[in-house]
């Protein structure tokens, strides 16, 4: 894929380097421009509006923070993946990736601003003590040279091995203590062949769950 391409010479797709990442132009012509936008963790776009250009953001990845100028005030709304905003000329706008830390920060920390629980989200004297440890050989979060950006993007669950809560052990090797996993996910089948059953009679057009929602691909016979 040509980098950097002259703007008379340059035919989709290319791509061309930015100091927040970079930008995967994949069309262009005289009427618009499609492109995908790599912005690296913890970098922030300038602050910026067009005069003419009408724009649309779709996050196909991450989380970003957004920020819209509404009069003299600048608000800021967080986007997650799937997610899209219409931005129209000459709205100021500007872009912000998320960084793993603040990802740490949103589920510790803020999850317990939320609840409204002060013993919560932090290791410290008075706190309830809720620990994850983390295997650091799993091949996701190798090499770990960054372990919080190798787990929160690419391990999640799958490096877990011990987690405690309020000082009690309720993983151990991987396995939960607390549940017995084989059970409940029988349990979890019967429940959902009672909702294919009754698909039927919940439609109102009285198709089958097949019908509602076709499989991927046809299994065999």
């Amino acid at each position: 894929m040509p980098e950097h391409p002259s703007a008379k010479d340059a035919k989709p797709p290319y791509r061309v380097e930015k100091p927040w990442g970079y930008e995967l132009v994949w069309a262009r012509t005289e009427r618009y421009v499609g492109k995908i936008l790599h912005i690296e963790p913890g970098q922030v776009l300038s602050l910026q509006y067009h005069e003419r250009k009408d724009e649309t953001i779709y996050l196909l990845k991450g989380e970003i923070i957004f920020r819209v100028k509404i009069g003299e005030k600048l608000t800021e709304r967080r986007m997650r993946e799937g997610e899209s905003f219409h931005i129209t000329p000459p709205t100021v706008h500007q872009m912000e990736a998320v960084t793993a830390a603040d990802l740490l920060h949103a589920a510790t920390v803020g999850g317990a601003r939320a609840l409204m629980r002060e013993d919560l989200g932090r290791i410290a004297v008075d706190k309830k003590a809720d620990l994850v440890v983390l295997d650091l050989t799993v091949p996701q979060m190798m090499p770990a040279r960054d372990p919080l950006r190798s787990f929160i993007y690419h391990a999640a669950d799958r490096a877990v091995r011990d987690v405690f809560v309020d000082g009690r052990q309720v993983v151990a090797e991987g396995k939960v203590l607390t549940l017995d996993q084989a059970a409940a996910g029988e349990r979890l089948v019967r429940a959902q062949q009672r909702m294919l059953d009754a698909a039927p009679r919940r439609d109102y057009r009285g198709r089958s769950a097949e019908e509602i929602v076709p499989l991927s691909l046809p299994l065999a016979d």
